[in-house]
């Protein structure tokens, strides 16, 4: 079968791995080898109106089936190798809770840069938050920290000194002058970040293939 369509067809459709782009108000973009689509969930993965499991978000990747002419069809959702989490208190403090839920804002990155800024504003416990929330998501996390020329070279060292201390592992820092960073150190960090993902255990291992791992469709 030819993958070149050339005209609407709707009983043409083609089965393609495809990266979710964008979520807005209930429509969904993806991203496959015939550029960005719109799509939409196949209708076994709601119940009553309700999704019945996982929410989609930027970063999913996904299988669908090409429609040419109008919405694709999404109809599995594949496992998610990381993921940004947020706890949902739903308005109450943290002591007061009742029911607490989990949000899910985006998956499938490997490098997440915290970005804290070296003036007045400096705060390690937000770093602290930002690396917790990082660390427990898969990837792994790089601190930037910005305005390095105007807190001087003491200032510097005293912060990377700070952060180290309260670093559950050594994580790269890297600072930024007048808002320039050497493009290759960032490429640098993103081959060790590969070496870091490799070697650190993940849920995939002792699975032969990773596309066959469904978290969604339901039959």
């Amino acid at each position: 079968m030819s993958k070149n369509i050339q005209s609407c067809n709707s009983d043409l459709q083609l089965r393609v791995k495809a990266i979710i782009t964008e979520v807005s108000k209930g429509k969904v973009k993806a991203l496959c080898e015939f550029g960005e689509v719109s799509a939409k969930l196949k209708g076994s993965f709601y119940r009553n109106g309700s999704l019945l499991d996982m929410v989609l978000v930027v970063g999913d990747n996904v299988w669908l089936h090409y429609n040419d002419c109008g919405d694709s069809m999404i109809t599995e959702i594949c496992e998610r190798r990381s993921s940004f989490v947020r706890t949902d208190f739903s308005g109450h403090a943290a002591g007061y809770v009742k029911t607490m839920q989990s949000q899910v804002l985006a998956a499938n990155f490997d490098v997440v840069f915290i970005l804290a800024s070296l003036n007045q504003e400096f705060n390690l416990k937000r770093i602290e938050r930002y690396l917790a929330t990082v660390l427990s998501s898969n990837a792994k996390a790089v601190i930037v920290l910005t305005k390095a020329d105007l807190a001087g070279d003491a200032g510097l060292v005293a912060a990377k000194a700070e952060i180290e201390a309260e670093s559950p592992r050594k994580l790269p820092i890297l600072h930024v002058s007048e808002g320039i960073v050497d493009p290759r150190v960032v490429l640098g960090l993103n081959a060790a970040a590969e070496d870091d993902l490799a070697a650190r255990p993940s849920h995939h291992d002792g699975h032969d293939d990773h596309d066959e791992n469904k978290t969604a469709e339901k039959k």
